[in-house]
């Protein structure tokens, strides 16, 4: 895997040196190394109640940590001598980024007096590029460290950097969302493509999908795909007559990249859906003259499932006389439209001519 160094900070490490024995402290001076920034890696003290070990320079930003009894935030009077003294969750390290990072620590003192660690367990080194940690988007860790000040001539008071260092990964991945295909009542294939892939061997694609306007997407099995390549997945968990939006979603070791979100409204053309709609494909109803205007689900536009029933139906009388044989079923038909309205005004014509040519016959009898 490729990655790029990009950035060293070098943090001041006030007073860190400045360990308390018991008889009398070792002065240290209060120099600061200059920070370089980090993008979108950030440093601060934690929460817990070791965090008062830490503190930022409100001037320059820098973290500082404080082991004397200059730290007037220290219930006591700083680390003893001769003595090993793990101080866990002291700082955290965050990244806000959506690429990935691998970060690490290290220290200008070259007898292992001061480790740092991460996790709460002084045996999970933070420091060197062996014993870093990936981070992904959102991502934190907490570091302590140990000072081991039972060898006379340990040198923690010469200490006064520790560099925060991060490699960015030189991965892209991209994904599209295309058309849903063969939609029923219940499932649909979701499509999609991955469109690029470098500085990785494979990315896994899978699909979010939910309720459109709901809060919650789910998730289908991720597929693992070494080149760009379409990809298509059947979900078969859909409501009947509900929409849907769904979106592919690109993950490699470093980064994760997602198609534009499907937003309902536009019914998919001929070309989108693989052929004209039918009632098993998006947007199908019952033709009641306004098929054209509606609006259901294009890739990148959201899926919509056909209902269980139809949108117009016929409608019987209020005696039940609209049905078959026993007026529930469609054997006999209902007099209405065009057609009864013919029929009618043939029987009136009817009638008019049996009572003209009686009439006529009345007359000529007379």
């Amino acid at each position: 895997m490729d990655r790029r160094l990009a950035a060293i900070a070098i943090l001041g490490v006030v007073a860190v040196g400045a360990v308390l024995f018991p008889t009398a402290a070792v002065p240290l001076g209060d120099d600061v190394d200059e920070v370089a920034e980090l993008p979108n890696v950030t440093m601060s003290p934690t929460d817990a109640p070791n965090g008062v070990y830490a503190d930022v320079d409100d001037d320059t930003g820098e973290i500082r940590l404080n082991l004397t009894e200059e730290n007037q935030r220290l219930a006591g009077d700083g680390v003893n001598g001769d003595a090993v003294t793990e101080i866990d969750n002291v700082f955290t390290v965050t990244y806000t980024g959506d690429r990935g990072v691998y970060v690490w620590l290290t220290d200008d003192e070259a007898d292992d007096n001061l480790r740092f660690y991460s996790g709460g367990d002084p045996t999970n080194s933070f420091e060197g590029e062996a014993d870093g940690v990936r981070l992904t988007t959102g991502d934190s860790i907490r570091v302590g460290f140990v000072v081991d000040t039972t060898d006379p001539d340990h040198g923690v008071e010469a200490i006064d950097t520790f560099t925060l260092h991060a490699e960015y990964p030189e991965e892209t991945v991209a994904v599209e969302t295309t058309a849903a295909s063969d939609v029923t009542r219940s499932a649909a294939a979701l499509g999609g493509e991955l469109t690029e892939l470098q500085g990785d061997d494979e990315a896994a694609v899978s699909y979010e999908y939910r309720e459109t306007g709901a809060s919650d997407w789910r998730e289908t099995v991720p597929r693992a795909l070494t080149s760009p390549d379409t990809v298509s997945e059947t979900v078969t968990d859909l409501e009947p007559g509900t929409e849907y939006e769904y979106r592919a979603v690109a993950t490699t070791d470093w980064t994760t990249d997602r198609g534009t979100e499907n937003q309902p409204g536009e019914t998919p053309t001929e070309d989108e859906s693989g052929g004209t709609p039918t009632e098993e494909t998006p947007g199908a109803t019952t033709d009641d003259g306004t098929a054209a205007d509606d609006d259901a689900g294009a890739a990148g536009q959201g899926v919509a499932t056909p209902t269980d029933t139809p949108d117009a139906s016929l409608q019987g009388m209020e005696d039940g006389s609209g049905g078959g044989s026993d007026g529930g079923g469609p054997g006999q038909q209902l007099l209405g439209g065009p057609a009864g309205s013919l029929l009618w005004l043939l029987l009136l014509l009817l009638v008019l001519l049996v009572v003209g040519l009686a009439a006529a016959l009345r007359t000529n009898l007379s």
